[in-house]
């Protein structure tokens, strides 16, 4: 019988098993329901597994924030500014007592709890554990979305002072380096029936990792058809959590309502890189980039394809969902055509104009 997680060849390290609608399911409710049952063995295993799909964002947003100051300080914004913008986000957040502001300080705490909690599920004590597993989760959760907060905040603060058309040129600048990355997936270098895995597994950890989902547990809604899969979460552990109303599941400051004059923005008109929409949430933009633009111009498609919410429709809820397709020369010419871009004849780097801008 197959253990929660295994090696995956393509992917070059472990991770969960099971079927599409398995992956839907939360690795913390699966923990939960493990040391119910008695399996302790395969609860430790997934708490240590958690430490792979919770990741990113200990990984990442660091970098970001880094890149989003020194951004906003050369183009222009006072210091003066962006220091008393982040100052008034701190103070107004209920969890500042209880949350680090250091988040490799608060990913090292939950990772800690993590190798405990699965020592003892080794030693049968995991009922006794798990109370402290959860609680040192939940305190990540705040550190993550803290994080979080802070990035959309200079994302605000771009659209506020540079103005809302630069806000392309700040994501870009922070994801310069996760650019090439998306080559991998290219045609004339991967078949795409193993990029099509690779995307879908990634999807899948990557919203259990942000802890996506009602309760904010990290499940999702994946569906199979013949010609794609589509994941849908709602909200999302990012930028989606930011349409719910009253704070819901989110201590963190955040919790006006996405109308009020201090709230952070949302596009205000359309814009290639919004999908060709009003209303995305401007932390949310980023994925139009590095899921769609980006890669399109690469090497002629994209790699999902992303219904964000939008405000004011979106209020309350936040659902986003990603297709990604089975055959990419299957992907609409809307889906073009909303991003600034043409359906090209042919696909595959070696297709596309050679002289034509790379990010």
């Amino acid at each position: 019988m197959a253990g929660p997680v295994e090696y995956h060849s393509l992917l070059g390290r472990v991770t969960r098993t099971g079927s599409w609608t398995a992956q839907a399911v939360s690795t913390l409710r699966l923990i939960e329901a493990a040391v119910s049952d008695g399996r302790q063995a395969e609860a430790g295993e997934l708490a240590r597994y958690s430490l792979i799909e919770m990741a990113e964002p200990a990984e990442l947003f660091p970098g970001f924030l880094e890149a989003a100051r020194r951004f906003l300080l050369r183009e222009g914004v006072p210091e003066r500014v962006l220091v008393s913008a982040e100052d008034e986000l701190d103070g107004r957040s209920p969890a500042a007592d209880v949350v680090s502001p250091n988040l490799a300080d608060s990913w090292r705490a939950y990772a800690a709890a993590a190798h405990e909690f699965a020592t003892a599920c080794a030693a049968g004590g995991g009922t006794d554990a798990i109370a402290d597993f959860q609680a040192a989760v939940s305190r990540w959760r705040l550190a993550h979305d803290v994080a979080c907060n802070r990035l959309y905040l200079c994302t605000d603060l771009c659209a506020r002072y540079l103005g809302e058309d630069r806000v392309v040129d700040f994501w870009d600048e922070l994801m310069a380096g996760l650019y090439p990355t998306r080559d991998r997936f290219d045609i004339d270098r991967t078949p795409w029936h193993e990029s099509v895995e690779l995307l879908a597994l990634d999807t899948a950890e990557t919203f259990r990792g942000h802890l996506s989902g009602p309760g904010r547990l990290g499940d999702l809604e994946i569906a199979e058809d013949p010609d794609r899969i589509v994941f849908s979460f709602s909200p999302c552990g990012t930028g989606g959590r930011t349409f719910l109303e009253n704070g819901e599941d989110d201590p963190t400051g955040l919790d006006v309502p996405m109308d009020d004059p201090d709230r952070f923005g949302v596009t205000t008109r359309p814009h290639d890189w919004s999908w060709g929409k009003a209303g995305v949430c401007l932390y949310c933009v980023h994925c139009c980039q590095l899921q769609e633009r980006v890669p399109i111009r690469r090497f002629g498609y994209p790699l999902r394809v992303i219904e964000p919410p939008v405000w004011p429709a979106a209020r309350g809820e936040g659902r986003c969902t990603w297709t990604i397709y089975k055959d990419p020369s299957q992907v609409p010419a809307e889906v073009y055509e909303r991003v600034g871009a043409t359906k090209p004849r042919k696909l595959g780097s070696s297709a596309t104009d050679p002289g034509a801008e790379r990010p």
